[in-house]
């Protein structure tokens, strides 16, 4: 790149009146790559979300310019290079990239060497004060060592952390380390959406206090769990306007063996006001003896009349021998060629302030919104 001389350079002043009549963003991103000074004003113009796509032999071209605008970057997607390279000098590359990337936000490792890409963030330099989400590529499957890792990553930066997945509840050594789920996710005070789910459907002996875990986590805006052996509601706490105003909960997806009628009743009491998703797939509502049937069946029947108005809602049920199904609002199946989510009823679009394809010679016409190496 070309000097410039400094007798040459226009004021500050008189470059913001020039990048503010450019609407053109193919224009934007060539200007960021004119001087230092031009970078210095062009960002105040490029938006705060850029998104990075690289595979891994090309990380070195991404480290030759991240420079230019890593305060920007808030989310990198790490894609499989099938070309052989060299495995130590992209793991230290990836270590220089992060460390120049201090506010990223989300990393998406869809790598086969998962485990070393992973074991970087343990590194002191990878500070990442305001990471998010750390998302690998079909972790349920990955060995237990990765499995392992990917939790303690997950802990080492829960201040920040909204996003957590955990694909084998009743073996995680971390879920185990910190008595069970629902201690675990008190240590996250900046949790949104849990994902939990067991490695196997007829797992036994998982049962879920649903109320505790949300008190434990009233801030959760998304709550999902798979494969629990039992939905139960044992706590006697009296439940206050101040604790009902703190639950943010807006999605809840339940898939469970059993679920005790009283967890229905709480579900249906304090939850739904705000939920707008509902999927509970259970095969057997449990009761108490000591309930009376009419007030069983009425409780059912609330939750019924509840659900009505919501934008998507996925009911199954089996009480008594006789079967509830009730589903609608369901999405239609969008494919991104990124990442397609596995519930029926989610996609996942990544979206972003800036798109820099054309600066890597790159045009995507389904999703040109990642800056790609």
């Amino acid at each position: 790149m070309l000097k410039t001389s400094k007798k040459f350079l226009l004021p500050s002043e008189i470059l913001r009146l020039v990048f503010g009549n450019i609407h053109s963003k193919k224009d934007i991103k060539q200007c960021l790559l004119v001087c230092k000074s031009w970078r210095h004003v062009v960002q105040e113009y490029i938006g705060q979300g850029i998104s990075i796509q690289v595979e891994e032999k090309n990380l070195q071209d991404l480290l030759d310019d991240i420079h230019y605008f890593g305060n920007n970057v808030k989310t990198i997607v790490l894609n499989e290079s099938y070309s052989q390279s060299n495995r130590i000098k992209e793991s230290l590359i990836w270590l220089d990239i992060l460390i120049r990337c201090p506010n990223l936000i989300s990393i998406y490792l869809y790598v086969s060497s998962t485990y070393r890409y992973l074991k970087i963030l343990k590194c002191p330099e990878a500070k990442m004060k305001k990471i998010q989400e750390i998302h690998t590529n079909n972790p349920e499957f990955c060995r237990p060592v990765i499995k392992d890792l990917y939790m303690w990553m997950n802990v080492r930066y829960r201040a920040t952390v909204t996003t957590l997945e955990i694909y084998d509840l009743q073996n995680d050594e971390t879920v185990r380390k910190y008595g069970g789920l629902i201690k675990l996710i008190s240590k996250f005070p900046n949790l949104t959406h849990l994902k939990a789910k067991s490695s196997s459907r007829q797992v036994q002996g998982l049962d879920m206090d649903l109320k505790k875990l949300l008190k434990a986590a009233p801030q959760l805006q998304e709550l999902k769990l798979y494969g629990i052996s039992k939905i139960i509601n044992n706590s006697q706490d009296t439940e206050t306007t101040d604790s009902i105003e703190n639950i943010r909960l807006t999605k809840l997806k339940l898939k469970s063996n059993v679920i005790d009628i009283m967890a229905i009743q709480y579900i249906t009491t304090y939850l739904l006001k705000k939920v707008s998703k509902l999927s509970l797939l259970v095969e057997n509502v449990k009761t108490s003896k000591a309930l009376p049937e009419d007030k069983a069946r009425k409780i059912l029947k609330d939750l019924e009349t509840s659900t009505i108005g919501m934008t998507r809602i996925n009911l199954s049920y089996r009480y008594r021998g006789k079967e509830f199904y009730s589903n609608y609002g369901k999405k239609p199946c969008l494919y991104d060629r990124y990442y397609l989510s596995e519930d029926d009823d989610d996609y996942y679009l990544y979206d972003t302030d800036y798109d820099f394809s054309d600066y890597c010679g790159y045009t995507d016409s389904d999703n040109d919104h990642f800056f790609s190496f």
